[in-house]
Parts: C-alpha cells; structure tokens; sequence
C-alpha cells in the first residue's frame, strides 16, 4: 500500500506505532492494536543518460533527513516505486545504475527549473505529500579498472572524492585480481580505500610515500594497479569468560588509546567458541580494547576500556572478566 508505512510497535498507556524499533511483544500477546501511519510515495521512471532508453535493472532507494533507511527498490524496466515514505521535507533519494553498466553513474534526486535530475552532491527531495510522474536520466559515467597483487587475496576498493571524502562508489577483486570501479564522474580527483580480506594486510588508504594519493578518473582509468602493503605486525590476543564459561561470539574491538568512548574503532574480530580473540595488524602503540555483546550492545559489565599498549609484535593474555548487570 503506497500510503502507509511501516513501522516498529512502541508501548505506552497503549499500543501505538513509531518509525524507530521500541518494544518486543511476547508471543500470546493479546490486544495488541497498532496503526499504521501515513504515508506518501515518490514514482517515476530512470532513464540511461541518452534521455530516453529506459535504465533497466537500475536502484533507487531513499533515507530520511537524518540517515535512516526507509524505503528501496530495484526495477527491471526503469519504472520504480518506493511508497509509504514518511512526510520528511528533506527525504534523500539515491539513484543507482545497473550494475552491469560502466559507462552510467547515478546520483542524488533534485528538483530544480521544473524538471528532475541528479546532483553529485547530497540532494533533497520534499516528500510532504506523494509525488508521481518523476523521469531523470542516470549520468554519463567511467570507470577506474586495474589489476591488485597478490591476487590471491580478495580485496574491495571503495573510491571517495579527493576533497571531501564522499563515497563515489566500490569494485571488488575477481579471482585473477582484476577490479573495476564504475559509474564516476570524469575528470575528478579520487582516492581510493583498499579493503583485503586478510588481516596480513592493511586496510587503508592507497599511498604513496605516506600520504594518501589523489588521482584523476580522466575519460577513464585503465591499468591502475595496487599492490597490497603487509599489516603491522602487532597484535592483541585472549580470552573472554561470563559466569565461569567461555564466552563465543561477542564482539572486541580497539581505539586509540585514552581516546572518547565516542572515537571509530580501529580494529575489531569476534571471540570464537573458546571464548579466544585476536585483533591482528596493529602499530605500535597505546590501545583501548572493548567488549560487547554481537546482539545487545551494553548486556555485558566489564572492566572496559582494558589498556595495552603494543611495542614489536604480539601481546597475549588480555582476558576479560564479564558479568551480567
């Protein structure tokens, strides 16, 4: 139904609904009466950048003005709906090309001089009522294509604009250690984020004599090859425990030493069925280590933040004590 959303069930003097998830319902629950709000519904059709083929397979997909996902569809003919939007002035629709497709790169719906296209930057859209009949042409994109080594590490590259770090778009490695990322804008500058899947790598930035480095798409960027930096050898290693037992699955991640608990962690891993971690590829250095649980973040009571400090290779025995609050 295009005018009504879901929702998550919130308890009160009585059962009523919210957007965000705010209450669990006990199986045999009776009475529980919830209704759903309004919504409105934002259609229309995708074109390629030609203006008038029909953009087959393409995704579109639309957050509310402060980042929270709500609606998305992919659609074989370019004809899309994404319905029971909330009534945010300012929801944020993305459109996405077709996967199979280099040479087309999406953007951010907009709406200026009475007709829809898409901006580079992170466009707008009021959805305070339902809005139909929206036809934007997908952009001319290129792609940046090379080749990573060794190959047999599969690796992700993520590409950002230079100045202001936005996501312009991702490419992963085939078995032969080819990678394309397509869909970008020509004649920008870049920096790219390598990703392998092995923690005897680093995840970081491509550099260059330890700065970032910066390149331009051009009309196309062929034969830009990366070749993966080996990880510090550092690492933090031990065991978790909660009432006596080992403790699997829970989630153990570092920051930057004497940091904000609101700092990006750094590195993390999950503790395996005997209750051991192992956080790999850390510099030297001075280290807050953390613990949570993988499904409820805060379940756990523990001596966290657990300072190390990381000097010439490995430190084990960095055992954690939690209890249930």
């Amino acid at each position: 139904n295009k005018t009504h959303r879901s929702v998550f069930y919130e308890s009160g003097s009585g059962w009523t609904s919210d957007h965000y998830q705010a209450t669990l319902v006990q199986t045999g629950s009776t009475g529980v009466n919830v209704e759903l709000p309004a919504g409105n519904s934002v259609s229309g059709t995708v074109f390629l950048s030609d203006g008038s083929t029909p953009a087959q397979f393409a995704c579109v997909s639309a957050a509310t003005s402060d980042w929270k996902w709500v609606a998305g569809t992919c659609t074989p003919d370019g004809v899309f709906v994404l319905p029971g939007l909330p009534p945010d002035p300012n929801i944020r629709i993305r459109v996405e090309p077709p996967r199979n497709l280099d040479d087309q790169r999406g953007g951010w719906l907009e709406y200026a001089n009475s007709a829809w296209s898409l901006s580079a930057s992170q466009a707008t859209v009021s959805a305070t009522s339902s809005i139909s009949g929206v036809e934007v042409s997908l952009l001319a994109g290129v792609q940046i294509s090379g080749k990573v080594t060794p190959n047999s590490v599969p690796t992700c590259i993520s590409a950002f604009d230079a100045s202001s770090f936005f996501w312009l778009g991702r490419g992963c490695t085939t078995t032969n250690g080819d990678y394309a990322i397509p869909g970008l804008q020509a004649n920008t500058s870049v920096s790219l984020f390598i990703e392998p899947a092995s923690d005897e790598y680093k995840r970081d930035w491509f550099r260059s004599g330890g700065s970032i480095v910066s390149v331009s798409t051009g009309s196309g960027l062929s034969n830009y090859n990366i070749s993966l930096v080996q990880a510090d050898a550092g690492s933090i290693a031990g065991t978790l425990t909660l009432s006596n037992s080992h403790l699997s699955d829970a989630v153990v991640f570092v920051k930057a030493g004497g940091g904000s608990s609101t700092d990006p962690a750094l590195k993390f891993t999950k503790s395996g069925v005997d209750g051991r971690y192992k956080l790999s590829g850390l510099a030297d250095g001075n280290y807050d280590v953390y613990v949570e649980d993988s499904e409820v973040p805060g379940r756990f009571v523990s001596p966290s933040p657990l300072a190390v400090t990381v000097s010439g290779g490995a430190v084990n025995g960095k055992d954690f004590v939690l209890v249930a609050p």
